[in-house]
């Protein structure tokens, strides 16, 4: 399965999420173990591993990418080549009003009436990506996905986007 993934993105934070979690849960069962002094600071350690944890988790969980030839895997949702309108390809964020591109960009959930979403399950951008615009064939919606490297992610969703259009022929 490893050998057809075309792309995927912050794959390397679930693992850094596991073994920041591995090494706050290892400081906490030492605090068992210690006397007074070092046990707190073993507690004070645990606490601040476990936290970062969670985020790293959830930036995991919401906004890893994975192409493959078959389908689009962000965060939590799977998408197939038939799920995107090919004629409207892969846009920049210049496609979107002012006011959607802030809604999206904000980290507060979207209504259910807005014609826009951010794919994965994500409430809105990352730190340090840049959006993209698709727009999904059947209802329409424009569906937002933050990427960090826009350059290489564009050609290869266009491309596996575009091929589809071979069988609806």
């Amino acid at each position: 399965m490893a050998d057809d993934i075309v792309y995927r993105e912050f794959h390397v934070v679930g693992r850094l999420a596991i073994a920041t979690a591995g090494l706050g849960v290892a400081l906490f069962v030492a605090f068992f173990f210690v006397g007074p002094p070092v046990g707190g600071l073993l507690l004070l350690g645990a606490i601040f591993s476990i936290f970062p944890a969670m985020h790293l988790a959830g930036v995991y969980a919401a906004s890893r990418i994975v192409l493959t030839p078959q389908r689009l895997r962000i965060g939590s949702e799977t998408f197939g080549p038939a799920d995107f309108d090919f004629v409207f390809g892969v846009q920049p964020s210049l496609v979107l009003a002012p006011t959607e591109q802030t809604d999206l960009e904000s980290r507060f959930k979207l209504s259910d009436e807005d014609e826009f979403r951010v794919a994965g399950g994500s409430w809105g951008r990352t730190i340090g990506t840049e959006m993209m615009v698709l727009r999904e064939a059947d209802s329409e919606c424009l569906v937002a996905v933050f990427t960090r490297r826009p350059e290489i992610l564009d050609p290869l969703l266009t491309q596996w986007i575009e091929e589809i259009t071979e069988f609806r022929s």
